[in-house]
């Protein structure tokens, strides 16, 4: 796609990169994603997984998971992928669990190498019940 100037310049309007469902985000110092149930249930009522950059080359990630009721157990597994050559690969992941609560919130910052997009996908639990959320990637410079 290409828009003229009021000067006659042609450029070449920005399209958005997607890989793997994940947009590239350039620029950009934080992103949230909401969670798309997988399971349909009672007892799961939201998650959500964030990344932002904090420093140069350091990252924060969490990730919250909200029951509609006090449950038995409530868990969330987060992941952490790097594009590498155009596939997402694992950089780290961890596990949190909570007995007879509401909600759970995990969070984490690390240093990470320079020079890739990362991006935030977590799974999470309540009861049976289980959703996903997977956030845009951002370059981490």
């Amino acid at each position: 796609v290409f828009t003229q100037s009021s000067q006659g310049i042609v450029q070449a309007a920005e399209e958005k990169v997607v890989v793997d469902g994940s947009e590239l985000l350039d620029g950009v110092e934080e992103v949230e994603a909401e969670m798309i149930p997988i399971t349909k249930g009672v007892y799961l009522q939201t998650g959500s997984s964030s990344i932002g950059k904090i420093g140069t080359g350091k990252i924060k990630v969490s990730s919250t998971t909200i029951a509609q009721k006090q449950v038995a157990t409530i868990k969330t597994a987060v992941m952490v992928e790097r594009l590498v050559n155009g596939s997402w690969v694992s950089y780290t992941s961890w596990t949190a669990t909570k007995s007879n609560a509401y909600s759970l919130v995990t969070a984490k910052e690390m240093v990470v190498p320079r020079g890739y997009y990362y991006r935030v996908c977590s799974y999470h639990y309540a009861n049976s019940d289980i959703g996903s959320s997977n956030t845009d990637a951002l370059y981490v410079n």
